[in-house]
C-alpha cells in the first residue's frame, strides 16, 4: 500500500548490487546483498558476534588484534550472508571458480586488508542497493545528472 509518503516508501526497495574489483587483474565482480539492517541474516549474525566481542573487549581492552578479529569475522559473515555470487573470479592458474560459500570465504581471506575494507564500505552503503526507480532514475540516466 502506498500512502501519503510513497516516495519515501520506495527507498525501502532494496536489491542486490555488483561491485567490480578493478584493482585485481580481470576485474572480478562480486554480487552482494547489503551489510545493513536490511539484510536480517547478516545483521543478526553480526549483532550476536558483536555482543561476544564486547564482552571480550571489556575484559581485555581494545587493541590492534581486536580490530583484526572484527575484520576476520566480517570476512566469514560476508561469505555467508552478503556475497551471493560473482563473475570473472579465477584461481591462480586462470581457471574460472564457481561460486560457493567456501570459495568465497577463501577469496575474501586472500584480499588485502585495504581492498576488503572497500568491499565492506560498499556493502554498508544503502544507496548502492536501491533500485533505480527508488531514486527516480530512468533507464540510461546517470545519478547526479539533470
Amino acid at each position: 500500500m502506498t500512502g501519503k509518503f510513497g516516495q519515501i516508501e520506495r527507498l525501502k526497495n532494496i536489491t542486490t548490487a555488483k561491485m567490480a574489483l578493478e584493482q585485481i587483474e580481470g576485474a572480478p565482480v562480486l554480487e552482494m546483498r547489503p551489510a545493513t539492517e536490511d539484510n536480517r541474516e547478516y545483521f543478526n549474525a553480526a549483532f550476536q558476534s558483536s555482543k561476544k566481542r564486547a564482552r571480550k573487549a571489556k575484559a581485555q581492552g581494545l587493541d590492534v588484534e581486536a580490530f583484526k578479529s572484527l575484520r576476520d569475522q566480517d570476512r566469514l559473515l560476508f561469505s555467508k550472508y552478503v556475497i551471493v555470487g560473482w563473475e570473472k573470479v579465477v584461481d591462480f592458474g586462470g581457471t574460472p571458480v564457481v561460486f560457493t560459500e567456501e570459495d568465497c570465504r577463501e577469496f575474501l581471506k586472500a584480499l588485502p586488508t585495504w581492498l576488503f575494507d572497500e568491499v565492506r564500505a560498499f556493502a554498508n552503503e544503502p544507496l548502492n542497493f536501491l533500485k533505480d526507480d527508488a531514486l527516480g532514475v530512468e533507464d540510461g540516466d546517470e545519478l547526479g545528472e539533470s
